[in-house]
């Protein structure tokens, strides 16, 4: 039988935002296998709002858009111009400046 898991609608509504920021459903929170990937999210954003310097946020930011444009063309073979406007659009949607590195 499976387990239910028992929310509070504030603990909803936080889920909810980062599943939109995500790009997911608040249902892949709870799927099989995605303890370990939602534990890791957690991390991640536990340790990013620690960060106090902008800069410091703008380099986390810029590091994880580059690895998503390796991944894109990894999988999707993008081209430079699509990476670039990846990691831009990664950093605008998070509301700081894309760093070069």
């Amino acid at each position: 039988m499976e387990k239910a898991h028992r929310i509070s609608s504030a603990q909803l509504t936080i889920l909810e935002r980062i599943a939109s920021i995500l790009g997911e459903s608040v249902g892949e929170f709870f799927g099989v296998n995605t303890s370990e990937k939602l534990a890791e999210t957690i991390a991640l954003v536990k340790a990013f709002t620690a960060l106090i310097d902008p800069e410091a946020r703008a380099r986390c930011l810029d590091f994880a858009a580059r690895e998503l444009e390796q991944q894109d063309q990894f999988v999707h073979g993008s081209s430079p111009t699509s990476q670039q406007s990846a990691a831009t659009r990664t950093a605008t949607s998070c509301n700081v400046k894309h760093v070069s590195g």
